[in-house]
């Protein structure tokens, strides 16, 4: 199959998995805590590449994991993201209006709810998991710990206080990409290893350290592509504000090298990454993914 058509097949998983979570008994009160259950649908819904969910379907499926066994999984990691870019958002943060082409979280809802339904987007990320019958108590606490620790100040939050920083401060080489691996790179780490452990790969073994050094070198060629297209992309097709690293002096991947040098830096990586996985890649579709990212365009 091509790499479209999987991804659109994962993509239909986890959305059909998101309504049956939002059928719930969690949502029977909609009503009542309205507009919280549609706040935390609004920026889900609103599409998205839907690449880490598909990080974790496509590793249980190259190690001969069932793929429906890792779809609470895949969608948890998918829910994360989403709480990440509605904070991200967030006046006090990056104070972005615009994400995925329609208007912030914030905008839509105010900040209130939108600061609430992204705490109840990780809180229920976690819950989902528990509920998962296909995976043994071992392999759902191994996702549980994986999917808490980058969504942690390890991860996520951890790279978002970073991000803060170098609002102020210029970093050093080093420096941005410990941000990356954290803001960035946590959740792509998550996904692989999640997906990985979906299947029964155990830690400590070389099938799982290759899985580690995979989304290690594919989230920094997101992230270098990201600060590219933030500066020669497509505003419609990125559906955010482009431009405002640049404005704000804040410390990218351009600020150590030239767009042509990112580029030659990404597919580097990307080569790197296909080397490490390729051992594993039984249908090659890690390696398909590695070069989306590198190609993207949005």
């Amino acid at each position: 199959m091509k790499l479209e058509d999987v991804l659109k097949e994962d993509s239909e998983l986890i959305e059909e998995k998101f309504k049956e979570v939002c059928q719930s008994v969690h949502y029977l009160s909609q009503e009542e805590l309205s507009p919280l259950p549609e706040a935390m649908e609004y920026t889900f819904s609103a599409g998205g590449k839907r690449i880490r969910p598909a990080l974790v379907l496509e590793t249980c499926r190259a190690f001969g994991g069932d793929v429906r066994s890792a779809v609470s999984a895949a969608l948890a990691v998918e829910l994360v993201h989403t709480y990440s870019l509605i904070q991200d958002d967030l006046p006090c943060m990056d104070n972005d209006s615009v994400r995925r082409g329609i208007p912030a979280n914030h905008i839509r809802f105010g900040e209130a709810i939108a600061l609430l339904a992204s705490d109840a987007l990780l809180s229920e990320s976690l819950l989902i998991m528990t509920n998962e019958k296909r995976q043994s108590p071992e392999q759902i606490l191994s996702c549980i710990a994986l999917l808490a620790e980058a969504a942690g100040p390890l991860g996520l939050v951890g790279g978002q206080v970073l991000d803060l920083r170098g609002e102020k401060e210029s970093f050093s080489y080093e420096q941005l990409c410990r941000l990356h691996s954290k803001k960035t790179g946590a959740l792509f780490k998550a996904s692989v290893l999640m997906g990985a452990v979906c299947a029964g790969v155990k830690p400590d073994t070389e099938p799982y350290r290759a899985c580690e050094v995979y989304a290690r070198k594919i989230g920094l060629v997101f992230q270098a592509m990201d600060d590219v297209l933030d500066v020669v992309g497509d505003a419609k097709k990125m559906g955010k504000t482009l431009g405002k690293d640049e404005e704000s002096g804040k410390t990218t991947f351009l600020s150590f090298m030239s767009v042509p040098e990112a580029l030659d830096f990404a597919e580097q990586l990307t080569a790197e990454a296909k080397e490490v996985i390729g051992p594993y890649d039984r249908y090659s579709m890690l390696s398909a993914i590695a070069e989306k990212l590198q190609k993207r365009e949005n």
